[in-house]
């Protein structure tokens, strides 16, 4: 059963949502092939980048408008989202490029690492640290914090090394996909950023 009827409205069920979500994608491809079909004696078509919020991006942003200067028929989408959606974008045709960090999972792609990476750090409400000029180890064990959901071990690994301790010695307090989605203000704790030792861009082969 696809749909469910109640008194008031019809809902889709979970096999529903499913079917609808494939027919998506089945309709965006059909869409694509049209598009490059018309367009087969040019440089043409659709490019679906999906990412996580990298500063490194910008590598991708500035490539992209050299290719679409010297091909204007040429469109480009880009979608953030997390690591685990992006993989699967890929695996399904969804996305055609994506752009990983180096803890998420890269089975069965092909990879090129990007020419920018970013210093991890830590986001906390205005004020409430002034005493201190600096983030230091010593401040930090006192900070209940949220860490990425994606953390990997060379990411741990390079804290524990500039630390001189345990990265599991820190308040952990839980963990986030997206920074922008939790709020500092509410007291619930302090994100550390993703130290993004080094961002690829991910293909299929």
């Amino acid at each position: 059963m696809l749909l469910e009827r109640t008194t008031r409205r019809i809902v889709l069920t979970e096999k529903g949502s499913l079917f609808y979500r494939r027919a998506v994608s089945i309709l965006a491809l059909a869409e694509e092939a049209k598009r490059e079909a018309m367009h087969a004696e040019e440089i043409a078509g659709d490019i679906t980048i999906t990412a996580g919020e990298f500063s490194a991006f910008s590598a991708i942003a500035r490539a992209v408008a050299r290719l679409q200067a010297a091909y204007p028929v040429v469109r480009s989408h880009f979608r953030s989202v997390t690591a685990d959606v992006a993989a699967q974008q890929l695996r399904n045709g969804e996305a055609d490029f994506a752009v990983f960090s180096a803890g998420a999972d890269r089975a069965d792609f092909e990879s090129h690492p990007l020419p920018e990476s970013a210093p991890w750090g830590v986001l906390v409400p205005r004020g409430a640290y002034e005493n201190l000029s600096a983030v230091t180890p010593e401040a930090l064990r006192e900070i209940p914090l949220y860490i990425p959901r994606h953390y990997s071990g060379e990411e741990a690994g390079a804290f524990a090394g500039w630390s001189g301790y345990p990265f599991d010695e820190l308040k952990i307090r839980g963990t986030y996909n997206l920074i922008f989605n939790l709020d500092i203000s509410s007291g619930l704790g302090a994100p550390i950023s993703e130290a993004q030792l080094r961002i690829d861009l991910i293909w299929s082969p």
